[in-house]
């Protein structure tokens, strides 16, 4: 397995299609690997690593309200285990709810934002994502 730059979890084919294109006109040189539940995450991150060379990714951007409890699961993993809790995370999703949004934060995310039903906001903000975390 090849390091991982953006890990996103996104059970959304349309919504997975305008992030990894936002990604690649960002970052073209970024590798991404898009899974669309939090469960396979799981898997990858924590199963599927060889115990001598783990793949961590450098940044992970999810779905939590369609990834539910498994996306809660997510980050709490990465939150608690040592070679994951400095990877960020960002909850990308259209919950507004600000319960939600809190428990989000205390789970582990590192930035909550909201989904734009606008095309082109969608990519400005994934593109702001990755500026901030990858490209600095």
């Amino acid at each position: 397995m090849h390091p991982i730059d953006v890990l996103l979890i996104e059970p959304s084919h349309d919504d997975a299609q305008r992030t990894l294109t936002a990604i690649r006109r960002k970052g073209p040189h970024l590798s991404t690997v898009h899974l669309a539940s939090a469960e396979e995450a799981l898997h990858l991150i924590f199963d599927d690593w060889p115990d001598d060379a783990p793949h961590v990714p450098k940044l992970v951007i999810m779905d939590l309200a369609t990834a539910g409890d498994a996306g809660k699961a997510v980050l709490r993993r990465l939150t608690e285990d040592t070679l994951t809790q400095h990877v960020p995370t960002v909850a990308f999703s259209a919950n507004r709810n600000p319960g939600d949004m809190l428990e989000t934060f205390l789970l582990g995310a590192k930035m909550n934002i909201l989904k734009p039903s606008d095309p082109e906001e969608y990519g400005t903000q994934i593109e702001r994502v990755v500026a901030k975390w990858l490209m600095n």
